[in-house]
């Protein structure tokens, strides 16, 4: 009976063992990936406001580690799109432009079997551009935050998919534009589904 007990007991750290591999497998380690999606803007500034919508791509590179059954990641992405919200009177035109965007992540989560539910946040950076019809244009580098949530799934040990939705919040800019100044507010939301491969 010793025995019998002794080997159950064997067979049961052994299998422990193997679905805490199995579970570092799927989520522990460095990663590469693509992602696209759809995103919305709202821009405003005295009085004025105006929205874009529009696709956009890019990539993303990351680490994440399951400790104690929570996951600890971190993720930096880039993004390229090509959204240009703008609203004019039929002689003048104001838009804006952000051609790219990128983001410095943390991401804490839950994994369950081969799935993980998270939350992320961090700091996201772009390059705006404020362009007035007939008078000019000026670009500024902007500097605010993005938060979210996702859930990806891994479909074999080393490729993984997700989704997720992510809002930007950028602080008030300056413009400068035929000797005047505009203070342009900035918020995006986005929708976004990706596929990632680790690396080790």
């Amino acid at each position: 009976m010793r025995a019998v007990i002794a080997a159950a007991a064997a067979v049961a750290l052994l299998s422990g063992h193997a679905a805490a591999e199995e579970e570092k497998s799927r989520h522990d380690g460095f990663y590469i990936g693509a992602v696209g999606g759809y995103s919305t803007s709202a821009i405003s500034s005295a009085g004025i406001d105006f929205a874009g919508q529009g696709a956009f791509g890019g990539a993303v590179l990351g680490w994440g580690q399951v400790v104690s059954g929570t996951y600890y990641g971190v993720e930096l992405d880039a993004m390229l799109r090509d959204i240009k919200p703008k609203i004019g009177d039929g002689t003048t035109t104001i838009s804006m432009s952000n051609d790219w965007v990128g983001t410095a992540r943390v991401r804490l989560g839950l994994p369950v079997g081969p799935a993980l539910f998270y939350s992320t946040g961090g700091v996201a950076v772009t390059e705006s551009k404020l362009a007035v019809s007939g008078l000019g244009s000026d670009r500024q580098y902007v500097v605010g935050w993005v938060a979210g949530v996702g859930a990806e799934a891994a479909l074999t040990k080393t490729l993984s998919i997700r989704v997720e939705g992510l809002h930007y919040g950028l602080p008030d800019e300056t413009f400068k534009i035929d000797g005047a100044e505009a203070a342009i507010k900035q918020a995006e939301t986005v929708a976004r589904v990706g596929l990632t491969l680790k690396l080790n």
